[in-house]
Formats: C-alpha cells, structure tokens, sequence
C-alpha cells in the first residue's frame, strides 16, 4: 500500500470533513515540538498509532516507512548523545562527551519526527484528492495553491510505481547491483535510476501544463465545483476533540515535567 494513495474506508476518521483533518495535522504538527517530556511524546505517538487502527489503515505499512529511516533515527541520536549536554557522563570525552541526556533528547527528537511522519500519510489515506482540494479552498487558500498541493501528493505514488518499473526492468537485464552489489557499487547505480525518473517527470510537468493550458487553468478568479462540503455534527465535534487533545498534551507537559515523570534534562522541568 502507498502512503499517499487514498485508502476507501468507512471508519468515522474517512468521514470526517477534510478541514477537520487539516486542523489536526497542523495543530498536532506545531504543538508536538512545545512537548518535551518522553513520556508524553511517547503518550502522542501511540495514541496516533490508535487513531490509524481506528481508520483500518495497517500498521505494517507504517513500520516499512520507519524501517527505512531507522538510519536516520540512529544519526540524529548519536548527534545529540554527544553534542546535547547533560549531567550524567557515560564515555568522558572532554567537551563533546556522551551523555545520557543527550541520548534520550535524540530519542525525544526521534519521537517528534515519527509523529509528523505520521501524520500526512493519516491524511493522505483517508481522504480523496477533490476532497482535499475543496478543505484548502474552504480554508481560504487559493485554488491554484491548493491544486499544487495536491498535485505534488498524487506525484508521489507515480513516482515510486515508476522507480519499481524502472527497477524492474533492470532486474530483467540481468542488473543486480541494488540486491547483491556493494554500498559504493550502490551508488554509482543510482544514475540509471534517477535519470529516467527526472526525465519523466518532466515530460509528464509539461503534458500537466499543457492540458491545463488548453483548460484555461486559473483564467477566472471565481470557480464552481461538482462536489460540495457539507459541515455536520460529527465534523464539530471532531474540532472539538481535537482541540481537547491539544490542550491535554500540552498541560499533560507541564504537568508531567512538574512532576519529574520523563524529564531528561534540568532545564526542561
């Protein structure tokens, strides 16, 4: 399954109005990096692990994206194991020592990057392009904006088909460097695939501008749509729960932090 390919479902998350959706990405998105307990953003990330069983959406598919940046992960914990400081030395290496604060204040990094990581595939999967189009519209930002948006989405899975196809036929040829090959052998490869992703994307960027174009594409300032959004009582509700949510992790925060439950750093209680 891609993580930017909508889903069909009928859980309530797929019904909700894609503004609501909208707030609880950007409202988690901005509030997530005020938190700065562990145990509160460990408390976050499960709580939207939840939210994707709720929606039907497997997790499997998500620990692929994370197995994929483990590396990363592993990096940005290392970097701030040394450069972090902290109180409690583990290997004394004179001003750039490793600390187990700067250990946890990686992990707490970590934590904040799988919760935004997260959060654009629960929006992507659980809600259609026109949809999505029509909240940012909603939401007073213009079409054309809203349309590149979307656009750039949808470009995703074409690109990751086209880079399996690409693969493939390399496959065919008898070409295994990317399954059997060394790391530098790896890298000299990447040409043959990259190559022919950016030369299609840019065939299929000027087929787009043509046929939009030939559509008088953002010609008028006033548009009509097929679809329409209707607000409903369940789509109030969800603003207020998101809200709610909010407003919880950030005084479950403090609250915590007051406590000393899962501070890592003196400055942070």
């Amino acid at each position: 399954m891609n993580l930017f390919k909508f889903q069909p479902g009928d859980s309530v998350f797929h019904r909700l109005d894609p503004r609501v959706k909208l707030l609880l990405v950007l409202s988690v998105s901005i509030s997530i990096f005020t938190v700065n307990n562990l145990v509160m953003a460990a408390g976050a990330f499960l709580s939207l692990l939840l939210i994707w069983k709720v929606c039907g959406l497997p997790l499997r598919n998500l620990a692929k994206m994370f197995r994929v940046l483990i590396f990363l992960f592993v990096f940005i914990t290392a970097v701030q194991a040394f450069f972090f400081p902290g109180r409690i030395i583990i290997i004394p290496l004179g001003t750039y020592s490793l600390t187990l604060e700067g250990i946890l204040h990686g992990v707490m990094i970590s934590l904040r990057v799988s919760i935004l990581l997260s959060m654009i595939p629960l929006l992507t999967l659980t809600t259609e392009t026109e949809d999505m189009v029509l909240g940012l519209v909603k939401v007073k930002l213009p079409y054309k904006y809203a349309y590149m948006a979307t656009t750039a989405l949808n470009m995703v899975p074409t690109f990751t088909e086209e880079y399996e196809a690409i693969k493939n036929a390399q496959l065919l040829r008898a070409c295994t460097i990317f399954e059997e090959g060394k790391f530098k052998d790896k890298l000299r490869g990447y040409p043959s695939l990259v190559v022919p992703l950016v030369i299609g994307a840019m065939r299929r960027a000027q087929s787009m501008g043509v046929a939009m174009d030939a559509r008088s594409f953002a010609v008028t300032k006033r548009r009509t749509y097929i679809r329409e959004l209707v607000w409903q009582k369940r789509d109030t509700i969800g603003c207020i729960l998101v809200v709610a949510a909010v407003c919880a992790m950030i005084v479950g925060n403090s609250l915590l932090n007051q406590s000393g439950i899962g501070v890592y750093a003196a400055y942070f209680a």
